[in-house]
């Protein structure tokens, strides 16, 4: 019901899973920075997921998918101090502050 803030040190990598539980697509998007796409897949996430990412060649987006009834995983690593905007990148989303 609030903006969340996570406090990590500075070139600490963070892991962001993203759940999609609806039967539409949705976007998610990192404003200013960029992060790895390092897994996907269907179904729920569980920590066992993490034995399956890409660490070694994985992607760098601003923007990730998450398809339907799936997750996707994403690692960041924030290179100077701030606050950084995580955000859905589906218009009628955004007014309500996700």
């Amino acid at each position: 019901m609030a903006t969340s803030v996570v406090q990590v040190d500075i070139h600490e990598f963070i892991e962001v899973v993203f759940q999609n539980n609806e039967k539409t697509i949705q976007s998610w998007h990192l404003d200013g920075y960029d992060f790895w796409v390092v897994g996907y897949g269907f179904g729920q996430w569980t920590a066992d997921k993490r034995k399956r990412y890409n660490l070694i060649d994985a992607i760098t987006r601003h923007t990730t998918q998450v398809y339907p009834e799936s997750w996707t995983a994403v690692l960041v690593s924030l290179a100077n101090q701030g606050m950084w905007n995580l955000r859905s990148a589906m218009w009628e989303r955004q007014y309500l502050g996700q």
